[in-house]
């Protein structure tokens, strides 16, 4: 892959990732986005799906970034089934979007 041919991809899979994050602010199917964002980007499987666990690690901590801002993190926690859901949701959607790559035949 030559240099430029490699920045333009990197600059792709941002303006992606960046799109994805705006999706979630609004809906949670940015946290599909993000995964297929991750899926179509890189090249191998296992690259694919590291992509998309670490968005939707970001995704969730900027989540809790935001409880603990408004001061609402202690309430947040003590909800117990709802914030182990809210954890592991974020995680758990795209990186299995993400796993698609490995059916998607790559040229």
């Amino acid at each position: 892959m030559r240099v430029q041919e490699r920045a333009q991809w990197k600059v792709q899979a941002i303006i992606g990732f960046v799109i994805a994050f705006a999706i979630t602010y609004f809906h949670w199917t940015g946290l599909i986005a993000g995964g297929l964002v991750a899926a179509f980007t890189f090249r191998s499987l296992k690259r694919s799906i590291a992509a998309g666990f670490v968005f939707g690690l970001v995704v969730w901590v900027l989540f809790a970034v935001y409880m603990a801002f408004n001061g609402l993190m202690g309430k947040y926690t003590a909800m117990g089934l709802v914030f182990y859901l809210s954890l592991v949701i974020p995680l758990v959607i795209p990186t299995l979007t993400a796993s698609i790559g490995g059916i998607i035949e790559r040229g």
